[in-house]
């Protein structure tokens, strides 16, 4: 009972017949946060029904009513949800996992965030919840990230935290003798980490950094400096300055260890440097494995896919290069209505390969793809788990039953370029098209530099 609150904040309707689910008043809306439908104006039935919103002939949105009763930025949102083939009822997802499934850290994270927002903020402060979900792209080894995630959760064990816990009466800093040793301290406020972010030539920000917040030096240190100006050179080896920071003051607590900055600073640009050069080669050598020998190349059917995905963005772009056993050339690429995620747009791409494969009469079908996810989730009977991709796996058995043979594997991201020069070409359209052909359209993006999406 105490978790209601909770479970109504994150609990979002998932759609299946809609007989069920009341338009104004369910949270049914795939929003940032779960929310029901917002009207176009004042007058409005009280007891409509999602059904009512659904054409019962094509059994797809109906656009015109839509349009006629709903607020416009409802409208995207509403077509990005998928409406099952089968007449299933309606049925719960939890909002804050891309699977839909709650976890613990995840109604953890969102109990702290509504605790959060119950009072004003003092300051003003990036959000901790979205710092910490990025920590795990930045470009670091696994224990640095987890270190850093500690830092945004307030978690790392310094003498301030654990006077607070009673698990100490120590509460100053070892390194300086500051009354209060905090992550911040730490991290930037101690004399000795002072020296080391001006030794690594990391420059002052006045009134951005360094700040008295920990999770704004972070933010600053890690993404925002870079859009700033600040070179890559120099902040692609912030992390393992954060996690030596650290080192060098359990060295002065544990073993009387004084550690110059400079030593600090040399000690994590050169195992910056180690790692990246490791990431290089383990790389290399892992598409060299993946890629069969010239005269053993698979000569069975194939079709390489890719999807184009960015939360703002309308459209979803999707792109296909499909090989048939007489080394034919089929290029395909199509725009839809938004996604709930990148993984919701990669397998509706594949759905729509797998269907122009039908169509094309390739009943003998091997699918590419570099989304490792979504290769996981398909080989390994894990659709259980994703409840949010319920819908769309229902579709992939159907047209799976179409074909003799049909297989999904994964490919290196370099092997896939066409097909995601296809998808991002698709999406820089910007409104609805399809094409299917052997020869690929004149806007195809041959560029593979270009942001992933």
């Amino acid at each position: 009972m105490a978790a209601q609150p909770l479970l109504k904040a994150g609990l979002r309707r998932s759609i299946g017949t809609g007989n069920n689910t009341m338009v104004w008043s369910d949270h049914w809306i795939p929003d940032v946060k779960p929310r029901p439908a917002i009207p176009c104006c004042p007058s409005f039935n009280p007891n409509l029904r999602v059904c009512d919103l659904i054409d019962p002939l094509s059994h797809d949105w109906n656009l015109p009513l839509l349009h006629q009763l709903l607020s416009p930025r409802n409208i995207p949102l509403i077509q990005s949800l998928r409406l099952p083939r089968s007449h299933r009822p309606d049925n719960y997802n939890w909002a804050f996992t891309k699977s839909g499934a709650y976890s613990v850290q995840s109604g953890y994270t969102l109990a702290m965030e509504m605790d959060t927002n119950s009072a004003p903020p003092l300051v003003s402060e990036p959000s901790t919840t979205s710092l910490k979900a990025k920590v795990w792209s930045i470009k670091t080894s696994r224990k640095i990230k987890h270190f850093i995630w500690n830092a945004l959760s307030d978690c790392v064990p310094v003498c301030g935290r654990l006077s607070d816990r009673h698990c100490s009466s120590e509460r100053n800093c070892p390194r300086c003798g500051a009354d209060n040793e905090s992550v911040n301290h730490l991290l930037f406020e101690c004399p000795s980490s002072v020296q080391v972010w001006a030794l690594a030539h990391v420059p002052h920000s006045p009134g951005l950094f360094p700040s008295n917040s920990d999770p704004s030096n972070l933010n600053h240190t890690l993404w925002r400096a870079k859009e700033l100006g600040v070179p890559s050179s120099i902040l692609d080896n912030v992390p393992w300055l954060l996690w030596y920071i650290w080192k060098a003051r359990n060295d002065k607590l544990f073993n009387g260890k004084d550690t110059p900055p400079l030593d600090t600073v040399q000690t994590a640009i050169s195992e910056a440097a180690d790692w990246r050069l490791a990431q290089t080669l383990h790389t290399s050598q892992g598409e060299e494995e993946t890629q069969p020998p010239p005269d053993t190349q698979p000569l069975s059917p194939r079709c390489s896919i890719d999807a184009s995905w960015h939360q703002d963005d309308a459209l979803i772009g999707g792109g296909m290069v499909l090989t048939d056993e007489d080394g034919l050339t089929t290029f395909g690429s199509f725009t839809s209505n938004r996604s709930l995620t990148l993984l919701h747009a990669e397998l509706h791409t594949l759905l729509r390969a797998m269907k122009s494969s039908l169509q094309l009469d390739q009943l003998d079908m091997t699918f590419e793809t570099d989304c490792l996810q979504l290769v996981k989730i398909i080989t390994k009977d894990k659709e259980d788990d994703w409840p949010s991709l319920l819908v769309e796996f229902e579709e992939f058995h159907h047209l799976h039953s179409m074909f003799s043979s049909c297989s999904i594997r994964i490919i290196p991201r370099s092997c896939n370029v066409r097909a995601d020069g296809l998808a991002k070409g698709a999406r820089a359209r910007g409104f609805i098209i399809s094409h299917v052909n052997t020869r690929s359209p004149s806007w195809m993006v041959h560029t593979n530099h270009m942001e992933t999406s």
